[in-house]
């Protein structure tokens, strides 16, 4: 409590604790595939860098157009009046072609711009791809553990119904003589010790699954508010 009372920089009121009948195990989908193409399309690092290279290629594109030839459509319209001693002539002429610019040479800073302009493409690449590894290393990491935290859980229920059962049977022994209070205590010892390290299992699936929605950008205020409602405090528990 001293160390969360440090963290958080006030006296806490108490301690939440998760509930015992909650959906646990890998939230859809159940590839790990697909929250690696959810993470394509939600993440917000890794959309920001695909942004940065569609922009980049857009403006590679723009600096090497200005060495490209260029065809436009001109057209013209002119009226004039040529006067004699007789009369007045209005006269007008109209006209339409089409201009082709081809540049032998734009200098060399077109030439600097499209160098610059691959270069920028190329760290955008870079740091997509540095960061797509590494989310995609942290999807790994919760979506295996997810599945390591379940086969744990499954081993220590199966433990904490043995313990249990341990601990009847001592306490009856006990009461027939054939135990003593230090086999109960061992007895009552082993128990804890068992459902200490199923809550430790339960919290951390838990938390891989928050962990797996966030790296895939998918976690929403309606997932908060869900594991919220899953915790109680010790009075009701």
């Amino acid at each position: 409590m001293l160390a969360l009372k440090k963290m958080v920089g006030m006296e806490p009121q108490g301690l939440n604790f998760l509930m015992a009948d909650i959906p646990l195990g890998i939230s859809e989908p159940q590839r790990l595939e697909n929250w690696i193409e959810k993470a394509k399309e939600n993440h917000p690092i890794l959309k920001s860098y695909a942004y940065q290279i569609s922009y980049q290629e857009a403006e590679l594109r723009k600096n090497q157009g200005q060495h490209w030839p260029s065809l436009d459509l001109v057209g013209g319209y002119n009226k004039t009046n040529t006067n004699n001693t007789v009369q007045t002539n209005r006269v007008a002429y109209e006209s339409v072609g089409v201009q082709v610019s081809l540049p032998i040479f734009s200098g060399g800073y077109t030439t600097a711009k499209v160098k610059e302009s691959r270069a920028l493409l190329g760290q955008a690449k870079k740091q997509y791809d540095n960061a797509l590894a590494d989310i995609t290393q942290k999807l790994s990491e919760a979506f295996l553990g997810i599945r390591d935290n379940m086969s744990k859980i499954d081993a220590l229920k199966t433990a904490h119904k043995s313990a249990s059962t341990s601990l009847k049977s001592n306490k009856m022994s006990l009461l027939a003589g054939v135990r003593t209070t230090i086999d109960v205590l061992n007895a009552e010892r082993d128990l804890q010790d068992v459902r200490i390290r199923l809550l430790q299992a339960r919290y951390e699936c838990l938390l891989n699954n928050v962990r797996l929605k966030a790296y895939a950008g998918t976690i929403s205020e309606k997932d908060l508010e869900e594991i919220n409602g899953w915790l109680q405090t010790a009075a009701a528990k």
